[in-house]
């Protein structure tokens, strides 16, 4: 019997040699090659092998030798190949990674970092995900994605005033800033970033009157 390798490059593949015994033949000796070169001897039944050709040789206590092949083959590996949507907006949560699984042997179990069971794992923000595939016979593969994000909007709103300035953030400003930020939301739903430029020119508090006269 041949037990084949599980996965790919594993080596967990076994064969068990059953003798047909024909006359008074006993005492027998073994002898095992691996892609034609020695492996074991005094073995009959082989364990943790890996994917080759292997021939096996029986001879007997009167020099008569039987042999037989046996090929264990590669299986074909599992991969995934992964796609990405990024966040909607800056700073937000809503970016997405699927994996799309080819390979081993159905079904999979999936395990993501962020503890996603499924193929796919939502709600993502700006970072780096791995993920793990692995089917019925425990092969797996892991892999990393990683979830990019839009620029940040930031505009600048330039105003020039007299004595005082109330700005869209309900503050009175009596003095030039140039520091004062705050967060606008867009038609589009994402955050806006805006900083202050505001120069404040102050009036002369003394102010000369002219009488009119008539001449």
């Amino acid at each position: 019997d041949v037990k084949e390798v599980s996965c790919l490059d594993s080596s967990d593949g076994k064969i068990f040699v059953s003798l047909e015994v024909l006359g008074a033949s006993t005492d027998f000796t073994y002898v095992w090659n691996r892609n034609g070169a020695l492996l074991a001897e005094d073995i009959k039944d082989m364990a943790n092998l890996s994917p080759a050709t292997y021939l096996f040789a029986a001879t007997d206590n009167f020099g008569c030798t039987q042999t037989d092949t046996f090929e264990l083959a590669n299986p074909e590996g599992i991969t995934a190949l992964f796609d990405t949507i990024e966040p909607s907006c800056y700073g937000d949560s809503t970016g997405n990674a699927s994996i799309a699984v080819n390979g081993g042997v159905s079904p999979y179990v999936y395990n993501w970092s962020n503890g996603s069971a499924t193929s796919q794992a939502q709600n993502l923000s700006l970072g780096s995900y791995w993920y793990e595939v692995t089917d019925t016979n425990g092969c797996y593969t892991t892999d990393t994605v990683f979830i990019d994000q839009p620029n940040q909007l930031v505009g600048i709103d330039s105003i020039i005033a007299c004595d005082s300035y109330t700005w869209i953030d309900g503050i009175t400003y009596f003095s030039s800033n140039n520091t004062a930020m705050t967060t606008i939301s867009g038609q589009n739903g994402c955050d806006s970033v805006v900083t202050l430029n505001l120069n404040i020119n102050k009036i002369d508090s003394t102010i000369v009157r002219l009488g009119s006269t008539i001449y």
